[in-house]
């Protein structure tokens, strides 16, 4: 019990306890029932032996933050590759056999947008397989991605950092960044800190 004492240095038990039961109500509210359909947050369990990555990636979906919303986007991509290999039907198969582009029609669209940024980056060549291997039907960038794709064709891309040039002499000093790097004029993937 929490005793308040009045400016008579008397103890006022009845304005104790209801300051008390204040800090109760606050911070011991009663929570609502849950429904069913709610998962608790927990992550994989590595010390089960040898990591099975199929499990790892399926408990993202219990782990919380971005980790679910990964889980989500991995549902939707697997749904999306489902419905593009599903059979035709018949009626749609008698409307048409193939595309303009002489590719197999299949039952849905899939289109894939990207920022010209992760062009630089390994993402281009995840692009080129799913592009190569009809796992997409249409894609969307900026003509920045062109730039660097081209960029990327002529030269390779180094990892690195670049800085706010506030934060060079501050990078330097503590070794974070390399004064070999910095100088140099390799085209080199950003970290952004």
């Amino acid at each position: 019990m929490i005793l308040v004492v009045s400016a008579t240095f008397h103890v006022d038990i009845e304005m104790a306890d209801s300051y008390v039961e204040k800090a109760r109500g606050a911070v011991l509210a009663t929570s609502d029932i849950l429904s069913k359909d709610k998962q608790e947050v927990a992550g994989y369990e590595f010390s089960l032996g040898s990591v099975d990555y199929s499990a790892l990636l399926a408990s993202y979906r219990t782990t919380g933050f971005q980790a679910t919303n990964f889980s989500l986007v991995i549902d939707s991509i697997n749904e999306m590759l489902a419905c593009k290999g599903a059979p035709l039907t018949p009626e749609a198969l008698e409307k048409i056999s193939t595309s303009s582009d002489g590719r197999d029609v299949s039952n849905c669209t899939i289109f894939l947008g990207y920022t010209s940024n992760l062009i630089s980056c390994g993402l281009r060549e995840i692009f080129c397989f799913l592009a190569k291997h009809n796992m997409v039907d249409c894609i969307v960038t900026s003509a920045g991605g062109v730039e660097e794709d081209l960029m990327k064709c002529l030269a390779p891309h180094y990892m690195g950092m670049c800085v706010v040039c506030l934060f060079v002499v501050f990078l330097l000093l503590f070794g974070a960044l390399s004064a070999d790097l910095l100088l140099c004029v390799h085209r080199r993937i950003r970290v952004i800190w």
